[in-house]
């Protein structure tokens, strides 16, 4: 009865999948992977083109092994979607949690939509440490140099890969047990094992100098951020979005007093998560480490969006899991009033992962009716028309790369003052006005003695000579990813 139970929700969650990948159409960061690796003709010129992405090099390197046989970018959506299935196979078979929980959390909004329809590298993280909290709870023999090797992997996927290994690593030496080291020496190779991994992904997430991304610290004092900080915490629990086209990375107390209602609610749920784990305080430690570690990198460095806070709830069920295999006694609560959120920890958690349901079928309904994104679209018209012969110039590299990457065809990038594909976040680049990127648009056609397109993520500001209109895709998921498609007449040769 288990195993038909693991199989059947395993088979039912992939059939989801393919309905919702063949409605889903990428965005530009799912593509500008898939472009960093068709531009490379070596891992290390992968490296080197990945530079400025601030992410650690796995998920990349799978992309590049997969472009080696396969010249069709919706290919990483097939092998994005293989590694969610593998997790959701993983946590059914493993997890301590009650057969209906598991289909909650297998059905939930980051299972299986966050991390397995938007193909990002967010979907490895979970299923390495899905795999490593499988490993502890199958007890099997000589399990720790596995171990070692998945959460090494693990801070290859991305930043908050790397924020969950440290406190699960520091754990799994004070917790010993869980892991049962044959010996001192095997013990150490875990450390070092671990240690190689934390430099490896520091080392390929130092960018170089000229980076465009934002390089300093907030260290100033900001009530509004610090509410703004707290209300992720709402966020990644309670993931509803607004019931728009362009839900995504919303949610439905944006708005009308929304960092004040946030903050309330994110204050609230962690308090009754680390009173759920106090009896297991450990645990709770393990778990405000990684509370800790993702508030601060928000406030002082980068803020992020749903997809990065969704690792506060993710981890918290990483928390509840590993709190089921200890087997030493609770501590007991001895105030009445805070064994509540213990006492009733099953019915918080039940509430929870069926809101994370009910957002992941609004995510769902939205991204099977609308477009994600509109840039396949715009493609296809320019296919269609016959028009991918002639130069085509991108008003801002990141929504026109996506239309690259669907052409596979060189852009010019007027921003960036260079013709690609695949964006590089370097300073070079600058925000234009229309009527700069129009004159820019126009040398290049003059230069080719040809019309010229141009696709733009807006509408162009004002009529211009040489400038007709031919088309416009919207509306898109992805608000900026909504096209305008203008040619650039010919110059008229004077007599």
């Amino acid at each position: 009865m288990q195993r038909k139970f693991i199989w059947l929700t395993t088979f039912l969650f992939l059939l989801t999948g393919i309905f919702l990948l063949l409605h889903h159409e990428m965005w530009r960061d799912e593509l500008q992977t898939w472009l960093l690796a068709t531009d490379s003709h070596s891992l290390k010129e992968l490296y080197q083109n990945t530079r400025y992405e601030e992410h650690p090099m796995l998920w990349f390197v799978f992309v590049y092994l997969i472009s080696l046989f396969s010249n069709n970018p919706e290919s990483i959506q097939w092998l994005h979607l293989f590694i969610a299935t593998s997790t959701v196979f993983l946590f059914l078979k493993y997890s301590p949690f009650k057969p209906f929980q598991k289909i909650l959390f297998v059905f939930g909004y980051f299972t299986a939509y966050e991390y397995s329809i938007i193909s990002r590298n967010y979907a490895i993280g979970l299923f390495l440490l899905v795999a490593v909290l499988s490993l502890i709870s199958s007890q099997k023999k000589s399990r720790l140099p596995i171990i070692s090797f998945l959460l090494f992997l693990l801070m290859q996927t991305n930043f908050y890969g790397i924020l969950m290994a440290m406190p699960l690593f520091l754990f799994l030496i004070w917790e010993n047990d869980l892991v049962k080291p044959k010996s001192k020496r095997g013990f150490a190779v875990f450390i070092l094992v671990f240690l190689a991994g934390l430099a490896l992904s520091v080392i390929t997430l130092i960018p170089p100098a000229d980076t465009w991304f934002i390089t300093g610290w907030r260290f100033h004092v900001s009530p509004f951020m610090i509410k703004k900080t707290f209300g992720i915490i709402w966020s990644s629990f309670v993931p509803i979005p607004k019931f728009q086209i362009a839900f995504w990375n919303t949610n439905f107390l944006d708005d009308t007093l929304s960092d004040v209602l946030q903050f309330i609610g994110g204050i609230f749920i962690l308090i009754w998560c680390s009173l759920i784990l106090l009896p297991r305080r450990k645990v709770l430690l393990l778990y405000l480490s990684l509370v800790l570690l993702i508030l601060s990198f928000s406030y002082f460095r980068f803020f992020g969006y749903q997809r990065h806070h969704g690792h506060l709830f993710i981890f918290f069920i990483a928390c509840l899991w590993i709190s089921k295999l200890l087997t030493t006694q609770e501590t007991p609560i001895n105030h009445r009033f805070l064994r509540i959120p213990y006492q009733y920890k099953d019915v918080f958690i039940t509430s929870i992962l069926s809101i994370h349901v009910l957002a992941f079928i609004m995510a769902a309904y939205f991204d099977a009716k609308y477009p994600f994104s509109s840039h396949q679209y715009a493609a296809n018209y320019i296919s269609q028309n016959h028009l991918e012969n002639l130069p085509i110039i991108g008003d801002r590299d990141g929504p026109a790369s996506a239309v690259a990457a669907s052409l596979n065809k060189e852009f010019y990038y007027p921003m960036a003052n260079r013709w690609g594909k695949h964006v590089i976040f370097n300073n070079k680049r600058d925000i234009l006005p229309d009527e700069a990127i129009v004159k820019s648009a126009e040398e290049v056609a003059d230069q080719n003695h040809s019309e010229a397109l141009m696709v733009f993520s807006h509408p162009i500001d004002r009529p211009y000579q040489r400038v007709e209109w031919m088309a416009e895709f919207k509306p898109s998921i992805v608000e900026d990813e909504e096209y305008y498609i203008y040619r650039i007449k010919k110059k008229a040769i004077d007599n």
